[in-house]
C-alpha cells in the first residue's frame, strides 16, 4: 500500500515538473513581449498620462489622453494588464474600476517627474526592431567561417550600427537616449558622490557628446572649468553654453589638459592606450 503510494506521488512530482519546465519555456520564449509592451506604452505615453493624473488613472483616462481609438478600447486593457505584470505599471480594483498607478520604472518614464528625470528616450534606442532581428542570426555568426571578422550586427544588416543610424537618420535617437541616461546618472553622482570633485577646478569630458555631464556639473560646481571632448560632427550639434566650452576633436590623437578626465562609460582597453592619461574620474 505504502509502495503504490509512493509510486503514485512520484508520478504526481514528475508531472509537476513537467508543468512547472513547460511554464518556465513559455515564460523564456515570450520574454520579449515585456521590451515591446514597454516600448508601447512609452510611444503612448502611458506614463505621462498616469502622473498628469496625479498619479491614478482609469482606463478611460489613459484612452482619452493617449488617442487610443474607441475600438481598441478592449485590446488596451490587456496592454495595461501586460504592463501591471510586469511591474511597469500597478492597479487598484477590478475592470471597470481599475485604476493605474506608476511603479519606480514608469515613474523615470515621465516628464517632470519626481526626480526630474525622464528616461523615455532610451527606450526606444534599446527596444529596436535592428537589435531584435539580429539576435536571430546568432547561430549563423557562431557557426558560419564567413562570419567569423564580422559582428553580430554586420552579419544581419550587412554594416556596422554607426552606418545603419547615418543611414536611417537615426543618429538624433541616440544621442537624445544618451543625454536621457546622462541626465539620470548625474543627478546620483552629484547628489551622493560630490565628495569625487575635490580638488577639481577643471575637467575634460572625453567623448562627452552634447555636453550633458559637463553641464550638470558645471551648473553644480560653478569653479570647475567643463570642456567637452568629441568629433566634429558631434560637437557640431551641441547647444551652445557659457558654462561649457566644446572642443571637436579625436580623444585617440589628443586631449586636452585638466586636472580630471570624465569617462562616463566603460571603454575599450584599447581607448586607454591612444589618449594619453585617460582615468575614470573615481580613479584619480
Amino acid at each position: 500500500m505504502a509502495s503504490g503510494m509512493q509510486h503514485k506521488n512520484a508520478i504526481s512530482t514528475a508531472t509537476e515538473g513537467l508543468i512547472q519546465a513547460q511554464l518556465e519555456l513559455y515564460h523564456h520564449s515570450l520574454g520579449y513581449v515585456k521590451s515591446v509592451v514597454l516600448r508601447a506604452a512609452t510611444e503612448l505615453g502611458i506614463p505621462d498620462t498616469i502622473h498628469r493624473h496625479g498619479g491614478l488613472a482609469t482606463l478611460s483616462d489613459i484612452a482619452t489622453q493617449t488617442g487610443i481609438h474607441p475600438s481598441k478600447y478592449s485590446h488596451l486593457r490587456r496592454l495595461m494588464h501586460a504592463l501591471t505584470v510586469t511591474g511597469i505599471c500597478s492597479v487598484e480594483g477590478y475592470d471597470d474600476d481599475a485604476r493605474y498607478k506608476l511603479t519606480l520604472v514608469s515613474s523615470i518614464l515621465v516628464e517632470g517627474g519626481e526626480s526630474m528625470c525622464n528616461l523615455s528616450p532610451m527606450v526606444p534606442l534599446l527596444v529596436e526592431l535592428l537589435k531584435l532581428t539580429m539576435l536571430f542570426d546568432i547561430k549563423e555568426w557562431f557557426t558560419d567561417e564567413r562570419a567569423s571578422a564580422m559582428t553580430l550586427f554586420e552579419v544581419t544588416h550587412g554594416c556596422t550600427p554607426s552606418k545603419m543610424k547615418a543611414k536611417k537618420g537615426a543618429c538624433g535617437i541616440f544621442q537624445a537616449a544618451m543625454v536621457a541616461d546622462t541626465n539620470l546618472v548625474m543627478e546620483v553622482v552629484l547628489k551622493e558622490h560630490m565628495d569625487i570633485f575635490k580638488g577639481v577646478s577643471s575637467l575634460v569630458d572625453a567623448g562627452g557628446a552634447l555636453g550633458a555631464a559637463a553641464a550638470a556639473i558645471a551648473k553644480a560646481l560653478p569653479h570647475v572649468k567643463c570642456t567637452v571632448l568629441d568629433l566634429p560632427h558631434v560637437i557640431v550639434g551641441a547647444p551652445t553654453s557659457h558654462d561649457v566650452q566644446y572642443v571637436a576633436g579625436d580623444v585617440f590623437e589628443y586631449v586636452p589638459p585638466a586636472d580630471a578626465i570624465l569617462l562616463k562609460t566603460k571603454m575599450p582597453s584599447r581607448y586607454y592606450g591612444g589618449a594619453r592619461k585617460l582615468y575614470q574620474l573615481e580613479g584619480r
